[in-house]
């Protein structure tokens, strides 16, 4: 499990954007063909400025969320 947080004093400089990067380097150098996420409707957006793709909803309600599911594929074809 992998959750993205920035504390709440720290949001809005870019350091979300830069952990979503490194960790797609890291699938890449991995030879990942694909990187596969689930996140709250708030953060769609964000995922997609990000090379993300949405799915849709998610089966799962874990924490009584409703969670999303989105995909980067081809990940060495996007050069972050």
């Amino acid at each position: 499990m992998l959750t993205v947080a920035v504390e709440p004093s720290w949001r809005r400089r870019g350091i979300a954007s830069k952990l979503v990067r490194r960790l797609i380097r890291q699938a890449e150098t991995d030879g990942l063909a694909s990187v596969m996420l689930m996140c709250e409707k708030h953060l769609v957006d964000f995922y997609r400025k990000q090379g993300f793709e949405y799915i849709g909803p998610a089966a799962s309600n874990h924490g009584g969320i409703e969670w999303h599911e989105m995909r980067r594929a081809h990940i060495m074809e996007h050069h972050c």
